[in-house]
């Protein structure tokens, strides 16, 4: 099956003709409006049945984009769907954030140059092959501090590994990148004792491989 993303903004979804709709032949499209817009349905719906709507927030674009296409692709069996991104009506943060997080997960892009869509090729995004499970451990126990730091031994004690381990998977080692050499986590010492908190670049990676309830905001 066929799925076709489609972010729009300031009313361009209805009559804005998908041109990428006639390349894909998708069997369902989903819009991507912001929280705040009533969903308006396509007038031309293009000979396309199923029609859907997920919501971002655009007033933190970055984030939204990472979780609401990491949600989205959830909701769908991955060995019998092909998703695509048609990013054409959009522009600006939206669109930027909306190929970056198609990339993180392999979706094919459409986009507009010199008034013709092209389809951007998937770049291999390496970052989720660096995050074991114990890595995702720690990320998900930050996620939940909900921008609070948190202490090695406090991590130490709700992921039951030792602090030489929580210490090797924050700082890595010549073989091994930590969270820290990644992006994905700051530190500061204070008193010898090790503070710890979430990045932007983590929650944005979080949000984009775990499935979260949406946020209210």
């Amino acid at each position: 099956m066929e799925i076709l993303i489609v972010p729009v903004e300031d009313g361009s979804i209805k009559d804005s003709k998908i041109e990428s709709v006639e390349v894909v032949n998708p069997s369902k499209i989903i819009y991507l409006q912001d929280i705040k817009d009533e969903f308006l349905i396509p007038e031309d719906k293009q000979g396309v049945k199923d029609i859907g709507s997920e919501r971002v927030n655009l007033g933190d674009i970055w984030e939204s984009s990472f979780e609401v296409i990491n949600n989205v692709t959830s909701n769908y069996d991955d060995s019998k769907s092909n998703f695509f991104i048609d990013v054409s009506l959009v522009k600006g943060d939206f669109r930027a954030a909306m190929i970056v997080a198609a990339f993180t997960k392999g979706i094919k892009v459409f986009t507009r140059q010199n008034d013709e869509l092209i389809l951007l090729p998937i770049y291999k995004f390496t970052y989720y092959r660096e995050l074991t499970d114990k890595k995702k451990e720690i990320l998900e126990l930050l996620f939940e501090a909900e921008g609070q730091e948190m202490g090695l031994e406090t991590l130490s004690e709700k992921t039951n590994m030792s602090l030489p381990l929580i210490s090797y998977h924050i700082n890595g080692n010549q073989k091994s990148e930590g969270l820290k050499e990644l992006g994905l986590v700051t530190s500061r010492e204070e008193k010898g004792r090790s503070y710890i908190h979430l990045t932007s670049m983590g929650r944005m990676l979080l949000k984009g491989h775990v499935k979260h309830e949406p946020e209210n905001k």
